[in-house]
């Protein structure tokens, strides 16, 4: 066995400092002043009460239906950990948001085996003022693509070890992603097809597969509709609705004329677009949001996406 000398760290908690530093910065940066305003923003007035009707009756609403429902789990959880209060609302995207960042290092690390590389894409994202905002406020992309980034990252980490409990870890984490936004399924499809090239050539590894990239993340998905099912709903229902809810994500326009001309969330990446809005507070203050592409992603997007193909 090796010999530890007292001034030499472990390679272990040496490997922990970088994304350690990075959840305490990107925790930090969200976290404050959190409750600067004590009623609800943005779109708190549905995501709140949406949470406590799914969690406590199984109804949805006043929230989107048609959207996946471990985020209503999620924010209750986070309400009843930390109050029906501004950080019980916004609590749980700090959280999933600050430690994004540091799942956001391993990923890359482990892709590039360059901690420069890997700090420099992290810090990119810990910077970003959508990000940052978004970890702020009750929006279910955050979590979704914390869970998205750590399913990959164990999926990585099984195509280099075989180890059969980071597949069952990228399947699971993979469907936490996919109960909060439908386009983890996606990469869930992606990974899977990957996962079955590389292993054509045997059977039970292939069986293994489609169970744990397959099958477990469709469990987990049907077991956040619990609430739901113990209305009286059947599975034959609960088909009908997953149908129908495609069918409204599918020809939604949104809530705003440009979001009409857009017709499309794939055009957000490649048309330069802005929104801005206006409300006047209760107390005569005026507050202005202005939502628009990040110009800097806006413009290397169509090269960086042509240079991904080339080189894929």
């Amino acid at each position: 066995m090796p010999e530890l000398r007292l001034n030499e760290k472990p390679e272990g908690i040496r490997q922990a400092i970088i994304p350690l530093l990075l959840l305490i910065i990107a925790f930090a940066m969200r976290f404050y002043n959190l409750s600067y305003i004590e009623g609800f923003i943005s779109d708190e007035p549905m995501h709140v009460p949406g949470a406590i009707n799914y969690a406590e009756r199984g109804y949805f609403g006043p929230d989107t239906w048609h959207h996946p429902p471990l985020k209503h789990l999620l924010m209750y959880g986070s309400i009843r950990l930390f109050g029906d209060n501004p950080f019980g609302w916004r609590m749980r995207n700090l959280i999933f948001g600050a430690g994004s960042i540091a799942m956001l290092f391993l990923l890359a690390q482990m892709v590039t085996e360059k901690t420069i590389i890997a700090l420099f894409a992290s810090l990119l994202l810990l910077l970003d003022p959508l990000h940052v905002l978004l970890s702020r406020l009750s929006f279910e992309d955050i979590p979704a693509m914390f869970f998205m980034l750590t399913g990959i990252f164990f999926f990585l980490r099984h195509l280099k070890d075989r180890s059969l409990f980071n597949l069952i870890l990228s399947g699971l984490f993979l469907g936490l992603s996919t109960a909060c936004k439908i386009y983890g399924a996606f990469i869930i499809a992606t990974l899977l097809i990957i996962f079955l090239v590389r292993n054509f050539k045997e059977p039970l590894v292939i069986a293994e597969g489609i169970v744990y990239l397959g099958i477990l993340p469709l469990t987990v998905y049907i077991l956040t509709y619990y609430p739901w099912f113990q209305r009286g709903y059947s599975f034959s229902e609960w088909l009908g609705m997953q149908a129908d809810a495609m069918r409204e994500m599918s020809t939604t326009t949104g809530f705003h004329p440009l979001l009409m001309k857009i017709s499309g969330p794939e055009r957000w990446f490649f048309l330069p677009v802005g929104l801005s809005f206006y409300n006047e507070e209760v107390n005569g203050s005026a507050r202005h949001i202005i939502m628009m592409n990040n110009i800097f992603v806006w413009i290397f997007i169509l090269p960086a996406t042509a240079y991904m193909l080339v080189s894929a």
